[in-house]
């Protein structure tokens, strides 16, 4: 401020802009080959058939009985089984989409499992590929009112807009002299931590950075 001749609200406007900058610059957009699952084994559950209207329907029954499973998760096949009691039932949750939905897979092998696991996710993921980089970017236009340039569809520039928060706190002092101002930005993408290398621990190096870059322009 005393240094630029800005007001308190330009320059943490202009700090902001480097942060995030700075930040984005490390922030991954997904790719194919970039996802990673988790999937467990079972042993209280096994893959059975069930038959309605003549059609026979994979289903998940209690071991040691003939009872079956009746919870609400969605049971997928990996692949078509020609011989089940040699498939197991893994559970697998998706823990990037919004509702965390658990799955039942049946399989032949946890390898097996994986993979129908990232055909579950890869879909999602792709389609909203560069969203945490664009939710970055989102933050900087609601901060500075200027666009930025991203190479991304119009339905992940909506989402990042959804996901992303700017708010300005302004506390008027009581002799109406001075007073305080504070610029709030939330990235409340599920996982804007994840698709940065390092984490937290990248985004605070990140924001040393930008204070250096700071610095630098005041110098």
């Amino acid at each position: 401020m005393a240094y630029m001749n800005e007001t308190a609200r330009s320059s943490i406007a202009a700090c902001a802009l480097q942060v995030l900058r700075s930040i984005r610059a490390v922030t991954r957009v997904a790719k194919l080959s970039s996802i990673k699952v988790k999937v467990e084994v079972d042993n209280t559950l096994y893959p059975s058939y069930t038959t309605k209207s003549a059609h026979k329907k994979l289903c998940a029954r209690w071991r040691g009985s003939d009872y079956r499973y009746t919870g609400k998760e969605p049971l997928v096949a990996a692949g078509s089984p020609s011989n089940l009691k040699t498939w197991q039932i893994y559970r697998f949750k998706d823990m990037l989409s919004n509702k965390q939905t658990e799955y039942l897979i049946a399989a032949p092998s946890p390898s097996a499992a994986k993979a129908r696991a990232k055909q579950i996710v890869r879909s999602r993921q792709i389609r909203y590929a560069g969203l945490a980089r664009r939710a970055l970017s989102m933050l900087m236009q609601k901060t500075f009112t200027k666009n930025v340039a991203d190479s991304v569809p119009a339905h992940v520039t909506l989402k990042a807009k959804q996901v992303t928060e700017h708010r300005e706190i302004i506390a008027k002092s009581n002799d109406g002299n001075g007073g305080k101002y504070a610029l709030v930005l939330n990235d409340n993408l599920l996982y804007a931590l994840d698709a940065i290398k390092g984490g937290k621990a990248q985004v605070d190096m990140q924001m040393k950075k930008a204070m250096n870059k700071i610095v630098s322009v005041i110098n």
